[in-house]
């Protein structure tokens, strides 16, 4: 599987941040995204669609969608949470 975002490399030090536990993620200067703030994102013209014979379509519950503006942000929080478990789970065993 490839561990790249699919549109835009990620700045993300994600060597770094798989070996941080969570308490140790400092959350301080990241302001609360609010739904005010959502309300006024637009999206990005000229992005290619990744739709492929691969790709579903999920319904997600509205609180779930505040969070992520559009469906690359979905992929790479999902792609995180993949990445976590996968973390998770190698060091378990």
């Amino acid at each position: 599987m490839n561990n790249e975002p699919t549109l835009n490399k990620s700045l993300t030090d994600w060597t770094r941040l798989d070996a941080m536990e969570d308490e140790n993620i400092d959350f301080s200067d990241c302001p609360e995204i609010t739904p005010e703030m959502l309300k006024s994102t637009t999206i990005r013209p000229g992005i290619k669609s990744n739709i492929d014979d691969k790709s579903v379509t999920v319904q997600i519950d509205p609180d779930v969608a505040n969070l992520f503006p559009d469906s690359a942000a979905v992929n790479e929080g999902l792609r995180l949470l993949m990445r976590l478990i996968y973390h998770t789970s190698s060091s378990i065993k």
